[in-house]
C-alpha cells in the first residue's frame, strides 16, 4: 500500500511537471496571441527567436507583448506574436519553413541574431538585447547574397556613453577629468568616449587591461588621477576580475564610479544607469509598429536603449559628501537633455549609422 501511494505521489508530480512544460510551451513555444483587437482588422504575425526559455527573454517576450497591445489599441495594426527558442527540446529547423517573403522577425540576443541572419529566407530582422561588440562581430562575418535575410533594425542591451557623462555631469557640474578601464570588448567604445569628453572639455585618464597585466598596477594611475570613474560592460569574467579592484580604489582616493548595473551600486558605484528587460522589449515593442507601418529602410539603423533607469547608492554619495538628486528626478532631467540633443540632430539632418570600430 505505500508502494502504491508512492507510485501515486510520483505520477501526480511526474503528470504535474508535464502540464507545465506544455503550458510553457503554449505560451512561448507555439506563440503568444499579442493585439488581435477589431473586427476584421488585418493581423501581422511576427516571429520572435529566442536562445531558450530563461527568465529575462520571457521578461522580454512579456514586455513585448504588453506594449504591442497598448500600440493596437492606441495606432491599430493588431500583431500576434509566435515565439520560437532555439534551444528547445521540441525545436527544428523547418518550423523557420513558412516565414513569407519580406516577413519580420525579432531575433532577441547574439545567438538569435546569428542564427537568423544564416537563414536563406528574404527576411527582415529585428535584432534586440545584443551587445555592440557581438553585433559588430556578426554583421561582419556575414555576406549577403542573394534570398539573404535582411538586417533592418538594431536595438542594443548597453547605453551611449553620451548618456553616461551626462548623468555623470548631472551629479558632478565641476567635473574636469574622467577615467575608464577598458578590457577587449569595452574598448570599442574608447572612441565614443574620448569623443565626449572633447565636447565637455574633460580630461581622460584611461587604460586597457590585458589578462596578463596587474590589475593594481594598471588601474591605480586612472583612479588617483581621475574626477571620477566610468565603467563600461565588457566581459563577464573581466568584469569580476577588475570590479573589485575598482571599488576599492575608489573608496581609497574618494573617486565616484558610474556603473553599469544595479549590482554596481550596490558593490559601491555612486550611480548606475541601465535598461531593464521590460524597457529593452518595450523599445523592441515600438520597433515593431515601426516597420509594420513605416516603408523600407534603404540602410540598417543601429539605436541604443530609448528607456532606462537609474539606481543611486546614497551611502556612497553620503561619505563622498556628494548631494546627488533623487534617481527619478535624474531619469526626467537625462529625458530632457536627449529630447533636446534628438531636436538638435534632426535640424542638423543627422541620421542613425552603424558606429565604427577601432
Amino acid at each position: 500500500e505505500v508502494m502504491a501511494k508512492s507510485r501515486t505521489g510520483n505520477s501526480y508530480l511526474q503528470g504535474r511537471q508535464k502540464l507545465q512544460r506544455f503550458l510553457m510551451c503554449l505560451v512561448l513555444g507555439f506563440g503568444i496571441v499579442a493585439s488581435s483587437y477589431g473586427v476584421g482588422a488585418e493581423t501581422e504575425d511576427v516571429l520572435v527567436v529566442i536562445p531558450r526559455y530563461e527568465a529575462h527573454y520571457r521578461q522580454l517576450v512579456v514586455s513585448l507583448e504588453k506594449q504591442l497591445k497598448q500600440n493596437s489599441r492606441d495606432r491599430g495594426n493588431p500583431v500576434r506574436l509566435r515565439v520560437i527558442a532555439l534551444q528547445a527540446q521540441d525545436f527544428q529547423a523547418n518550423q523557420m519553413a513558412s516565414l513569407g517573403a519580406n516577413q519580420l522577425v525579432v531575433a532577441l540576443g547574439a545567438q538569435a541574431t546569428e542564427f537568423t541572419l544564416s537563414l536563406e529566407k528574404n527576411v527582415r530582422i529585428i535584432s534586440s538585447f545584443v551587445t555592440r561588440s557581438a553585433i559588430n562581430t556578426i554583421v561582419d562575418q556575414e555576406i549577403y547574397t542573394g534570398n539573404r535575410p535582411r538586417l533592418i533594425s538594431v536595438l542594443y542591451l548597453e547605453q551611449p556613453v553620451s548618456r553616461i557623462i551626462s548623468l555623470l555631469r548631472l551629479v558632478q557640474p565641476d567635473l574636469t577629468s574622467i577615467g575608464s578601464v577598458y578590457g577587449a570588448v569595452s574598448v570599442q567604445n574608447r572612441a565614443d568616449l574620448l569623443k565626449q569628453a572633447r565636447k565637455y572639455r574633460l580630461e581622460v585618464n584611461d587604460v586597457v587591461l590585458s589578462e596578463q597585466d596587474n590589475p593594481l598596477k594598471k588601474i591605480h594611475p586612472v583612479v588617483e588621477n581621475s574626477d571620477a570613474l566610468i565603467i563600461l560592460p565588457d566581459k563577464s569574467d573581466f568584469n569580476r576580475r577588475v570590479a573589485r579592484w575598482i571599488i576599492t580604489l575608489s573608496v581609497k582616493h574618494k573617486v565616484p564610479v558610474v556603473g553599469y548595473s544595479s549590482k554596481y551600486s550596490q558593490a559601491g558605484a555612486i550611480i548606475s544607469v541601465y535598461s531593464t528587460a521590460e524597457q529593452i522589449g518595450r523599445h523592441t515593442a515600438e520597433l515593431i509598429h515601426q516597420w509594420l507601418t513605416a516603408a523600407d529602410p534603404e540602410t540598417t539603423q543601429y539605436v541604443y536603449p530609448m528607456y532606462f533607469k537609474i539606481s543611486v547608492n546614497n551611502r556612497v554619495a553620503k561619505s563622498l559628501n556628494i548631494a546627488v538628486p533623487d534617481a527619478k528626478d535624474l531619469e526626467k532631467q537625462l529625458l530632457q537633455l536627449e529630447s533636446t540633443e534628438k531636436l538638435n540632430q534632426t535640424n542638423t539632418g543627422k541620421t542613425s549609422e552603424r558606429p565604427d570600430k577601432l
